[in-house]
C-alpha cells in the first residue's frame, strides 16, 4: 500500500464482474423500528438464526435522543484519537506538528501510530455495542446481542441492516473476535477482526425505498466510469507520482 497521492494516474480497477451481479443475500438481517414508547424494536433473521427456527425478538428503551449522544460519544473518541491526532515530523530540517491520520494511510512501517490509537477504538466500539445491545433493554435483545456476538466472532459476514429511524456508524462497533475471551477494559487485546468495518459487510437502507446501484454495465458488459483527480497535489507534496 502506497501514499494515497503516490498512486499511479493510469492505474484502474474493473468491478464489472461484482457489479453485475444481483446483491449477495446476508448471513444476518437486523430490522428496528420505532415503539410506541420512543424506544426501539429489534428483530434479528436470517438463515445463521437457529432460535427454533424463529426470528429473534427485542426492544430497547433508548430513546433517540439517548442513541445519538452515544453514537456522537463513540465518534468524539475517533476524531480525537484518529482525525485530530498531532504529532512532530521533521520536515525540511525542521520539526513541525503533523495529522498522521490525514497525511498518510499506511502504517506498517510506523506501527505505533496503530498501536497508540486501536484500545481506545476498539473500546469506544465495544462501548457503543454493549450500551445499544445489552444494557437498557429487555432479555430478548440481549439474546440478539449475543447471536450477534458469536455469529460475528467465526468468520467475516455480511449484514442487512433495515431502518428509517435508527442509524448507527455501523462500521465503528467492535465485537471481540476471540471466542471465550473478552475485550480488556483498557483494549490492551484488540484484534482488527473485531471492528466491524474491517471485517465485515454492513448494508443499511430505509423500507419505504428501494435504492438501486445507478452502476451497471452497458450491452457489452463493460462499466464506463472515471475517476480524476489533480496530480499538482503530488507536486506540491513532492511525492512520486
Amino acid at each position: 500500500m502506497g501514499h494515497a497521492f503516490g498512486l499511479d494516474k493510469f492505474r484502474t480497477v474493473s468491478n464489472v464482474g461484482v457489479l453485475g451481479r444481483d446483491s449477495v443475500p446476508a448471513d444476518i438481517g437486523l430490522r428496528i423500528i420505532p415503539t410506541h414508547n420512543d424506544g426501539f424494536d429489534f428483530t434479528l433473521f436470517g438463515p445463521l438464526v437457529t432460535d427454533s427456527d424463529l426470528n429473534q425478538h427485542g426492544t430497547s428503551d433508548r430513546p433517540l435522543q439517548e442513541v445519538f449522544a452515544l453514537v456522537e460519544e463513540c465518534r468524539g473518541k475517533w476524531n480525537s484519537a484518529v482525525v485530530q491526532l498531532k504529532r512532530t515530523i521533521e520536515l525540511d530540517g525542521k520539526t513541525k506538528f503533523g495529522f498522521p491520520y490525514q497525511d498518510g494511510w499506511d502504517f506498517q512501517v510506523d506501527a505505533s501510530i496503530l498501536d497508540a490509537a486501536a484500545p481506545a477504538l476498539a473500546r469506544a466500539g465495544e462501548d457503543l455495542f454493549t450500551s445499544i445491545f445489552e444494557t437498557r433493554c429487555d432479555s430478548g435483545l440481549k439474546e440478539i446481542g449475543q447471536t450477534i456476538r458469536a455469529t460475528l466472532c467465526l468468520r467475516d459476514r455480511r449484514i442487512a441492516i433495515t431502518s428509517d429511524e435508527f442509524f448507527l456508524p455501523w462500521g465503528l462497533l467492535y465485537t471481540h473476535p476471540v471466542q471465550g475471551t473478552n475485550l480488556k477494559a483498557n483494549g490492551a487485546n484488540w484484534d482488527k477482526n473485531g471492528f466491524w468495518g474491517y471485517r465485515h459487510l454492513v448494508q443499511q437502507t430505509t423500507k419505504k425505498y428501494k435504492l438501486k446501484n445507478g452502476i451497471r454495465p452497458d450491452a457489452e458488459g463493460i462499466v464506463r466510469s472515471s475517476i480524476n483527480f489533480d496530480d499538482r497535489l503530488s507536486e506540491a507534496l513532492n511525492l512520486p507520482l
